[in-house]
């Protein structure tokens, strides 16, 4: 063998070993068959468990009285303070109850009767313009109007008193028409039992 036929016997070697690698086809990948469904679960059933006794089997008799009266008294308290929290409120220089007013008396009306033994003062407040005196009187025309709004729908008259602070509490003391409309008002005090 010549030089140079060996000088390229590792060359052709190595040109024969790559046609080889990628010549040849490669095996196609073995199928992997899919996974077999789980086998199903047998379905375990739990007994109920027992319901607990009613809360009037639990409670003794004497608690559920006091739980039952404490109830009621919360509810008394929240309607007593919408009660007084609810005013009822009059046009400049008027005491005359106007139809949106006298929606509210005849909830006021559906109080007292669910409370008779309450007795209510009704004051009477105006705004500031006009004189002292002036607004004291129209202050009691105000409560007056009320009160009578209120006996008419049936209260007794003599769970009702009135009273006029005039100009003399205002509820909002700025000096705009947005003030002065909510001091002329009738408000509801509930005064003993």
């Amino acid at each position: 063998m010549s030089r140079t036929w060996r000088s390229r016997v590792p060359l052709l070697s190595v040109i024969g070993l790559a046609a080889l690698v990628i010549g040849c086809p490669k095996a196609p990948p073995e199928a992997v068959p899919p996974p077999a469904p789980p086998a199903p679960r047998e379905e375990v059933r739990r007994p109920t468990p027992p319901r607990p006794p009613a809360v009037s089997q639990v409670v003794p008799e004497e608690d559920r009285r006091k739980l039952e009266q404490a109830r009621r008294e919360r509810e008394f308290r929240l309607s007593l303070s919408a009660f007084e929290r609810e005013l009822v409120l009059f046009n400049f220089d008027r005491s005359e109850i106007t139809e949106r007013y006298k929606g509210v008396l005849r909830q006021k009306a559906d109080f007292l009767r669910a409370h008779p033994n309450i007795r209510v003062q009704i004051e009477g407040h105006a705004d500031e313009r006009g004189t002292v005196q002036y607004n004291l009187a129209l202050g009691d025309r105000r409560a007056e109007s009320a009160r009578v709004f209120l006996t008419a729908l049936g209260i007794a008259a003599d769970r009702l008193s009135t009273i006029s602070f005039g100009e003399e509490r205002p509820l909002d003391p700025s000096k705009n028409e947005a003030a002065y409309g909510k001091n002329r008002r009738a408000r509801f005090l509930v005064i003993g039992q």
